[in-house]
């Protein structure tokens, strides 16, 4: 029987925001960046969101500043640039391209995809910069 996956030893975080070309665009930012007890982000909303197995959605931007963590699946996001990123269960995105053409998202795991959302004010803490 295979032993378990940890997800803290494989789990990632990327923040996907707007370039001045008005596309989206990805960084991957260390594990460090996430807030901790000391200093928690605000919310007062959680919910789940499930993508079908067919999902395979056109550009857009994301529709609120917001941090999702997949829970089960797996996602692509593509960008204008070409470059793609695969999203594992467990990986962290700080989604701030609110603005502009935004990336398009696909399941790409064969079994509905799941994500938990944290939607997050429009001020406040940023992770990076561009």
């Amino acid at each position: 029987m295979p032993s378990p996956r940890c997800v803290a030893d494989t789990m990632a975080f990327y923040r996907i925001y707007t370039g001045e070309d008005n596309w989206s665009r990805f960084e991957e930012l260390s594990l460090d960046a996430l807030p901790d007890i000391n200093d928690a982000i605000a919310t007062t909303r959680f919910f789940v969101k499930r993508f079908d197995v067919a999902t395979d959605l056109d550009w857009h931007p994301a529709p609120r500043r917001m941090m999702t963590v997949l829970l089960a699946g797996e996602l692509e996001l593509e960008f204008r640039n070409g470059s793609r990123l695969k999203i594992h269960p467990g990986d962290v995105r700080l989604m701030e391209d609110t603005t502009g053409n935004g990336h398009r998202t696909r399941v790409v795991s064969g079994q509905m995809a799941v994500i938990g959302v944290l939607p997050l004010g429009d001020t406040g803490p940023r992770a990076g910069s561009s």
